[in-house]
């Protein structure tokens, strides 16, 4: 046990953690559970002479013989300068896991018409004997497909929801000015995205990437929920992003960049292998019930294959070619509640330390340099200063969010503010931040980087990249506190260093 003193606060005491245990997870890298002949059909506008095809179907054989009945269709829809074509392994591997698969081209490569999403359903249901209400549905875009399966999933909810959308799946998504996606429109997102995306050097002052698309996606509000399970009259959507240092563009469908050919710190095959091991794990998860992948889509269990999984180069951050991946994720659950967003634009104080500083960040206030920061929320950003003792900043937990017990963890998004002048964060080097929860008489605390990483993950390409990780802490960790009644959140900076972090979503969840 570890325990300090405050002059402003009591003597508070730390328990120690263990770390995580990695089970034998299933690889769904490698995992090929439909090994029979996959029949492909290809898909051609009609009446062309000859016909030029702009896709393709792949179904397994013991799939297609189990049909009429329940049905999973993944539809993918490709990006700017990317064919049909470039999508074929991807959906040889999904068809291979069991998923009807169909594979349409964009018109004339740039049309944003989400109605190529719908020709490419009503062709799967003319070649096969699907039924609407035995089919789920998944809607895979990559790039600017990302946009139009943004908008496909939506054009589903403003028709009636004709269609079972039961995931929406993006791939380093351009999603231009979308509004995002909520409950009524798909109950599960998911978006993969990599600090070396081209996107990534914001070419763009208005962020329009994978970071955008996941804040958009279900309003901060939209998904809060009192007591679990949860049944309002708005439909609830859990939301995953998957961010992976050193990832870019095209790597992720398993093609090499031509942008920065002498810069892939990944090899795209193993990015390519994240991108089918995430997909894959996801689908089982949400649309098979498969629990035992939940925990590979929120960072806590790795499969064998990567930690197979290393750099080609150093990456200018202090870790040399031949280091292990690092990949950080956000989670938010349908079944969670608010304790603070920051959305109001406001911060709730119980007690700050002198030198401590913090002010809220707009909606993308910061894009560009120094901080580039991608996200499009209202946050904390805060600064703190080098000190010979502990350093804090209490918030109040209002009384409707008093109430934890119900839950099963505490959920804080949070990340390294990159660039920030004189208070830049040290490189490869993880953040020791302590999380404390406190009722009328006792606080008690927890190291976050125990349960998450609070690592800078950023890549030279442009400078560095303000991203934030979603950590959750299990309650358990909090033993001793009366949990219906929760009035503080407190956060520690142990002395020695400076820094400055965004911080948000400060939730708790049920997961």
């Amino acid at each position: 046990m570890r325990k300090f003193c405050s002059t402003a606060l009591l003597c508070l005491t730390f328990g120690a953690q263990a770390g995580v245990i990695i089970p034998n997870l299933p690889d769904p890298c490698t995992l090929q559970t439909h090994n029979g002949s996959i029949r492909t059909v290809l898909l051609a506008e009609g009446g062309n002479v000859p016909s030029i095809p702009y896709g393709a179907l792949y179904v397994e054989a013991s799939v297609e013989r189990s049909l009429p009945g329940p049905a999973e269709l993944v539809v993918i829809t490709n990006g700017n300068s990317y064919s049909w074509g470039d999508y074929q392994a991807l959906a040889h591997f999904l068809a291979r896991n069991g998923f009807i698969v169909v594979v349409a081209e964009r018109y004339n490569n740039t049309g944003t018409d989400p109605m190529i999403v719908y020709d490419a359903i009503f062709d799967a249901f003319g070649e096969l004997p699907l039924t609407i209400e035995n089919t789920s549905i998944v809607m895979l875009g990559h790039s600017r497909g990302g946009g139009v399966v943004h908008d496909a999933a939506r054009l589903n909810t403003d028709a009636g929801s004709p269609f079972d959308v039961s995931a929406v799946i993006t791939l380093a998504p351009h999603v231009g000015e979308s509004v995002g996606l909520v409950g009524a429109d798909t109950p599960s997102y998911l978006t993969i995205y990599g600090s070396r995306d081209q996107d990534m050097a914001g070419s763009t002052g208005y962020p329009r990437e994978s970071f955008a698309a996941y804040d958009r996606s279900g309003t901060e509000g939209s998904t809060t929920c009192n007591s679990p399970p949860c049944i309002l009259w708005q439909p609830l959507i859990d939301r995953t992003m998957v961010y992976i240092h050193g990832a870019d563009h095209p790597g992720l469908i398993g093609l090499p960049t031509d942008l920065y050919p002498e810069s892939e710190f990944v090899a795209p095959s193993d990015q390519a292998c994240l991108t089918r091991g995430y997909v894959n794990g996801f689908l089982r998860w949400k649309l098979r019930g498969q629990t035992v992948y939940q925990d590979l889509l929120r960072g806590k269990v790795r499969p064998p294959t990567w930690n197979s999984i290393t750099s080609s180069q150093a990456d200018g951050l202090g870790n040399p070619a031949g280091s292990a991946v690092r990949i950080g994720f956000q989670s938010s659950p349908a079944q969670r509640k608010v304790i603070e967003n920051f959305e109001d634009g406001s911060i709730s104080l119980a007690y700050l330390s002198n030198g401590i500083t913090g002010s809220i960040t707009q909606q993308g206030q910061y894009p560009t340099a120094p901080r580039r920061i991608r996200h499009v929320t209202r946050a904390l950003r805060l600064l703190w200063p080098n000190s010979n003792s502990y350093q804090y900043i209490g918030l109040n937990v209002p009384s409707a969010a008093s109430i934890g017990s119900t839950y099963s963890h505490l959920s804080v998004r949070i990340g390294p503010l990159f660039g920030e002048p004189g208070r830049d964060n040290p490189i490869n080097q993880d953040l020791e931040i302590w999380v404390g929860l406190g009722d009328a008489s006792t606080t008690r605390w927890a190291r976050l980087y125990d349960y998450g990483t609070i690592l800078r993950t950023d890549l030279s390409n442009g400078g560095g990249r303000s991203a934030m990780n979603t950590i959750q802490v299990p309650l358990s960790a909090f033993n001793g506190l009366d949990q219906d009644d929760i009035q503080r959140v407190y956060f520690a900076f142990p002395p020695g260093h400076t820094g400055a972090v965004l911080i948000d979503s400060i939730e708790w969840v049920r997961d």
